[in-house]
C-alpha cells in the first residue's frame, strides 16, 4: 500500500538514560507503595507493612542504592479467564527489605 503511513511508524521511541537516582526516591518507592497495596490492604501481610511503612521503605531504599536487594519469592498459579494461561506474581512477603 503505497502511500499509507503505517501507524507503527508513528510512535516515537525516547530513550531515558539514568533513571535509577529517580527510581529510588523515598517518594517513588512511596507512590509504588501506595500503588500495590490497592484492593490489599485487608490482607494481613500488608497491614504488616502499613503498621512500619516508613521504616520498611528506607531499608528497601538503602537497599536499592547499595545494589543488595533481592526480591522474594513468586507464586504459580492458573487462571482461565479469558483463556487459560499461568501466572507468576510476587508474594506479598516482599523482598529483602521487607524479610528482615
Amino acid at each position: 500500500m503505497r502511500g499509507e503511513v503505517s501507524p507503527f511508524k508513528a510512535i516515537i521511541m525516547k530513550k531515558f538514560k539514568n533513571l535509577y537516582p529517580e527510581i529510588t526516591t523515598f517518594e517513588n518507592l512511596y507512590l509504588a507503595y501506595r500503588q500495590a497495596r490497592k484492593g490489599k490492604r485487608t490482607k494481613a501481610p500488608v497491614a504488616d507493612f502499613e503498621l512500619n511503612f516508613e521504616s520498611h521503605l528506607l531499608s528497601l531504599q538503602e537497599e536499592l542504592l547499595s545494589l543488595t536487594y533481592k526480591p522474594g519469592p513468586y507464586r504459580s498459579f492458573i487462571i482461565f479467564e479469558p483463556k487459560r494461561r499461568l501466572v507468576s506474581a510476587a508474594n506479598e512477603g516482599g523482598g529483602s527489605a521487607m524479610r528482615g
